[in-house]
């Protein structure tokens, strides 16, 4: 337990440097300008849409639902309950891509927007579509957490706090042999 939780701690004091390089990265290229604000905001739309489809409240409704099919009707339809969610979320995510594209689109053809509006409604057309992978990815690493971690109860808990890099610091998917995964259970 305690080799664990050392491993968590310096995954997240990893993943907290990498962020803090990240903005250094931003501020070097983009300083403090109206570019760097147009950037942020372009990039805050499809975040939003990602904690709330693929880390929010689908994940946390989904992973016990996914569990509880596992124990009551076996593996096969686990997986068919998986597949029917994963394509109700990438229809309904490239559903709301395609409209946001659309509406973006249709305003910066009809309306003249100043310099700064513009900019950030041309990095929103190209960064929202990003929404869709990040959305199926954390569908996916929801999945991955249920299939590997269990409380006390036999439910999984914690899906829906979990942010992207959490989960992939979580040890799913290590090689065998490696350190970090003799702390969780085999998914076989």
């Amino acid at each position: 337990m305690l080799k664990a939780s050392g491993a968590m701690a310096a995954a997240t004091l990893f993943s907290r440097v990498l962020g803090l390089m990240r903005e250094q990265a931003y501020m070097f290229f983009l300083g403090t300008t109206w570019v760097n604000d147009a950037f942020q905001y372009a990039f805050t739309l499809p975040n939003l849409f990602r904690r709330l489809l693929g880390e929010g409240a689908l994940t946390a409704a989904f992973i016990p639902i996914f569990k509880e099919k596992e124990k009551t009707h076996g593996e096969i339809e686990m997986w068919r309950a998986a597949n029917a969610v994963i394509s109700g979320l990438v229809v309904a995510a490239s559903a709301i891509i395609g409209l946001v594209m659309l509406g973006i689109s249709l305003a910066l053809a009809v309306h003249q927007f100043s310099e700064k509006t513009e900019l950030m409604l041309h990095l929103l057309r190209v960064m929202f579509p990003y929404m869709l992978l990040v959305c199926l990815a954390a569908a996916l690493m929801g999945m991955l957490y249920g299939r590997t971690e269990e409380t006390d109860g036999g439910e999984n808990t914690g899906a829906g706090e979990m942010d992207s890099g959490e989960a992939a610091s979580m040890g799913g998917g290590q090689p065998a042999g490696d350190p970090a995964s003799d702390a969780w259970p085999d998914p076989a």
